[in-house]
């Protein structure tokens, strides 16, 4: 098992972080994520074992967070 970090930039507030809990912990694969409320792109890191970015990405867009993911 390969653990891969995925990272995103992100229009998030701290009022959606319950949102973001219920919605991520519903993707397979994810192990930990976390945000940083500091940088002002809000990133969003993701650590998985095999879970694909477009997936983390589509599944934000279900719920209205804009997720872009960095290089």
């Amino acid at each position: 098992m390969t653990m891969e970090v995925l990272v995103f930039k992100t229009d998030l507030t701290q009022q959606r972080q319950s949102l973001l809990s219920d919605t991520l912990s519903s993707l397979g694969g994810l192990l930990r994520w976390s945000v940083d409320w500091e940088d002002c792109d809000r990133v969003l890191r993701v650590e998985s074992d095999n879970l694909p970015s477009q997936a983390v990405i589509e599944r934000l867009k279900l719920v209205k967070i804009r997720c872009e993911e960095l290089s």
